[in-house]
């Protein structure tokens, strides 16, 4: 696990002493390796509960959205949108089902390395150290119970171009970024936010020499290019992609669904806009996970008068921008969350100044995390609508808040002719959808 402390760039870590980090104590050699385990089984717990039932490879219902958004690929279909992903994807298995798991367990195995990897240049106190376990594991706990997303395998990328940023090596964190935009939107809107806050707080882009600022300039334009002119290269027309995934799996409207949203461009966004508007607990969904990011703000022992800003400027942006536009708030909040978590980890170690919190705490705000940002406490209706089902449940309860419209109430609402898009009728759908 040696290998797991070397390389960060010296100049930049200069809350060392000697220039460089020291090596992982013979004591805590162990705790990188206990930590990917921890995660690994944290992000595959639902995967492997069908295991268990011998469901694993069965198109189940809260699966077929997923796995039909990672049926959009290069290989058949050309340069489309988020197409990356989908051809990992494709790579792995030619039943949709089969490279939905694959897919899944490969982005767990992607992000509990990098984790891990970060995690074992850590030297703070083990209850610190305790608390952000604790934080990564509620975070990856909170992906796998939606297993077949390419969350895990975005943050991979966002955690990558954290490293690079530190390192001081700007083109590659920009070329990390353009790989996971070709992944997901995601990739920019949250690991933009993060690689200003990392050079906030040090010297990073003063010392990088002239021609590492003008690459990385011109990586990141490209890759920004790359993503906007997709469009207008060689892919499949909208119908012949729509019939194409349709026929990869059996009738659903969750399929209907994932179709709809990857094919309809700006009008599905026009129907997440209106879905919030007509949406009578909205404000609880995005309060849920401001909650989330103050407590986990706390459990990483920030010093909150010192470090406010970068911690707002990581986590806030990406998080307020997708809460008004789009509403899948448990996801937000998740990628805010990890930008945090890179944000410390990466961060230079306590000169010496107290802290905001003393040490039990901070164990205390982490451990708060596992319950409230669990997806099946709060027996949400639509868990990736609530980044803390447990606390809207309260609200329900307690002061007598409303259910959240379901996408099928919304389509009907926002966008009644929307199958469309499916090249069907309005209002048609498929037998037993």
């Amino acid at each position: 696990m040696r290998a797991f402390s070397r390389g960060l760039s010296p100049r930049i870590l200069e809350h060392d002493a000697h220039g460089d980090i020291p090596p992982i104590q013979g004591s805590r050699r162990w705790e990188p390796w206990v930590l990917f385990c921890v995660l690994l089984a944290a992000s595959v717990h639902v995967l492997a509960v069908h295991a268990l039932k011998g469901r694993l490879f069965d198109p189940l219902d809260e699966r077929l959205y997923q796995a039909a958004a990672l049926a959009f690929n290069y290989f058949e279909f050309g340069a489309i949108r988020r197409g990356l992903g989908g051809s990992i994807a494709h790579l792995l298995a030619d039943d949709m089902m089969v490279a939905s798991a694959a897919f899944h367990l490969l982005s767990a195995i992607t992000v509990a390395l990098t984790a891990a990897w970060l995690y074992a240049r850590l030297q703070t106190p083990p209850m610190r150290r305790a608390a952000v376990a604790v934080v990564i594991v509620a975070i990856v706990l909170r992906w796998g119970s939606d297993a077949g997303r390419t969350d895990m395998l975005v943050c991979t990328a966002i955690g990558l171009a954290a490293i690079a940023v530190v390192r001081g090596r700007l083109a590659w964190a920009a070329a990390a970024l353009g790989v996971g935009l070709m992944v997901h939107e995601t990739t920019f809107i949250f690991g933009v936010p993060l690689a200003v806050a990392l050079l906030m707080r040090g010297d990073v882009w003063r010392s990088a020499a002239r021609a590492e600022r003008l690459l990385a300039a011109l990586v990141f334009s490209a890759s920004l290019a790359a993503y906007l002119g997709s469009g207008w290269l060689s892919h499949a027309d909208d119908a012949t992609i729509a019939r194409a995934v349709t026929a990869k799996f059996p009738s659903s409207k969750y399929v209907d669904w994932a179709i709809y949203f990857a094919l309809s461009g700006t009008r599905s966004l026009g129907t997440n806009v209106c879905q919030n508007l007509n949406d009578p607990s909205y404000w609880t969904h995005p309060t849920g996970g401001l909650i989330l990011i103050a407590l986990t703000t706390l459990a990483l022992s920030w010093r909150v008068r010192d470090d406010w800003k970068v911690a707002a400027v990581a986590a806030l942006p990406g998080f307020a921008f997708l809460a008004v536009i789009t509403n899948d708030h448990s996801r937000w909040a998740m990628f805010a969350l990890f930008n945090l978590w890179l944000l410390f980890v990466l961060g230079p170690r306590p000169s010496g100044r107290p802290t905001f919190l003393s040490a039990w705490p901070v164990v205390g705000a982490a451990l708060l995390l596992l319950p409230l940002s669990n997806a099946q406490l709060g027996r949400a209706a639509t868990p990736i609508y609530s980044p803390s089902p447990l606390l809207e449940r309260i609200v329900e309860r307690r002061l007598g808040g409303s259910r959240t419209p379901n996408v099928e109430d919304a389509l009907l609402i926002c966008d009644p002719h929307w199958s469309d898009v499916l090249g069907r009728p309005p209002g048609a759908q498929r037998n037993g959808s």
